[in-house]
């Protein structure tokens, strides 16, 4: 009896999979993994590296990081794992800079959060907010912070990349440059269009395993009475493949919860993604631990500064309204984001601060 639900698990799990990729994750991601494979693939990174340096330098970065940062938080998973591969191969970046870029810029893409999440799954763009704003400032402080703590342990090594890397950066763009004159635009959109259909297979791939694993885990589960509880057993679904879990989560009424548990979903990404993650990093010696690890990280802050936003903004106050019901939501979401992103700029301050005050006090205590 058991073998026979299995199998039937087995089939609607693949179909059910499927059809979420068709309708959710490939209209959301196409576009994005398309222009990351078109950046890559021409000149334009050197040149937008020049005019975005300042971004590298808040996480002490080599200036040409700042290309992989935009594609992370622009484009979403895996644009930017596949981003920072491509440009330690290339010799654009040191593997030490590449391991800093890793912590943070795997981000769901903000349209995935503002239209797939807020809007088609949970009706409501007001959550869409919430979950971006937690999102992305989890991300900028897990950067902020793993970059000066990497940092006391590559001194050496990334002084003598800097040495070397004028040199190396303008030998990579010449090359550049000569590969984009001696293949046709046409070429160039050619092979950025296969390269994206074989990452979305590789996603779509993930997205079957690992949602066969949470449904046979949850079929044996439910059939041994071991958890009974439905909304544990959709959050652990998630922590498998990240969109099967936030879209059952969005089901229940209870917005409060629903966000911190889709905001610590959204943050994790789920083992579907982060081996998405793992299969872009072919120049990078990076353990699928040490992913996991960024990750976790990543949700509990997001759920952190999520409950933050709960507690003491009132976005929620028109979660019953429908989005598109009220021509007044907007100057309302101007003024609630406003206030969002003040509280979330604080909690930032106060813990770089207190972060700042204990590393200066242990150095102090070390005199």
């Amino acid at each position: 009896m058991l073998l026979i639900t299995l199998g039937n698990v087995n089939y609607n799990s693949v179909k059910n999979t499927t059809e979420i990729f068709l309708s959710s994750v490939f209209p959301s991601l196409f576009p994005f993994i398309l222009f990351t494979e078109i950046t890559l693939k021409t000149g334009i990174i050197s040149k937008i590296a020049n005019y975005l340096s300042f971004i590298p330098k808040l996480f002490k970065l080599s200036k040409n990081c700042s290309m992989p940062i935009l594609l992370g938080f622009l484009c979403g998973f895996p644009s930017g794992a596949k981003a920072v591969d491509n440009m330690v191969y290339t010799k654009q970046i040191s593997k030490n800079d590449a391991l800093v870029l890793i912590s943070f810029v795997n981000n769901c893409s903000p349209i995935f959060i503002l239209t797939t999440v807020s809007i088609a799954m949970m009706d409501n763009a007001s959550i869409g907010i919430i979950l971006l704003i937690s999102h992305f400032s989890s991300s900028i402080l897990i950067g902020l912070f793993y970059s000066r703590i990497h940092e006391y342990t590559i001194i050496h090594e990334k002084n003598i990349f800097l040495n070397r890397c004028s040199q190396k950066i303008s030998k990579t763009s010449e090359i550049t440059d000569t590969f984009s004159q001696n293949i046709t635009k046409f070429e160039i959109l050619q092979k950025s269009i296969l390269n994206s259909f074989v990452t979305l297979a590789f996603i779509l791939s993930f997205m079957i395993i690992f949602n066969l694993i949470a449904d046979i885990s949850y079929s044996c589960l439910t059939h041994y009475n071991l958890i009974n509880n439905t909304y544990i057993l959709d959050t652990l679904s998630g922590i498998f493949e990240v969109t099967r879990g936030v879209n059952s989560i969005s089901n229940y009424s209870d917005y409060f919860n629903n966000i911190l548990v889709i905001s610590f979903l959204l943050g994790f990404s789920g083992l579907s993604v982060i081996f998405q993650i793992k299969s872009c990093l072919k120049s990078i010696n990076i353990s699928l631990k040490k992913l996991i690890i960024f990750k976790l990280f990543h949700g509990i802050l997001s759920v952190l500064i999520a409950y933050i936003l709960l507690k003491y903004t009132n976005i929620l106050n028109i979660s019953n309204v429908s989005v598109f019901s009220n021509v007044q939501i907007t100057e309302y979401y101007q003024k609630q984001i406003c206030t969002a992103y003040i509280y979330s700029i604080a909690l930032i301050l106060l813990i770089l601060s207190t972060y700042l005050f204990i590393k200066n006090e242990n150095k102090y205590i070390k005199k």
